[in-house]
């Protein structure tokens, strides 16, 4: 997981948390989601399927994109 980094699930959303800038959701549907420690993240949806990001930090923040 990125250095700094936090990754939660509340109200069916990925949410992302810093020290420096708190919480904040993403928008990202999910009912579970599991960070790898090299920043990869998969985010399962309630149908089964899943998605994959990458989550960075940089600055006291954290980004979330889709993965490559």
């Amino acid at each position: 997981m990125s250095r700094g980094c936090g990754v939660f699930v509340s109200r069916g959303t990925v949410g992302l948390l810093t020290a420096k800038a708190g919480t904040r959701t993403t928008g990202i549907p999910a009912q579970d989601a599991l960070a790898l420690d090299d920043g990869t993240l998969y985010a399962a949806k309630a149908d089964g399927s899943a998605q994959v990001f990458r989550v960075t930090s940089g600055q006291g923040t954290c980004t979330v994109r889709p993965a490559d």
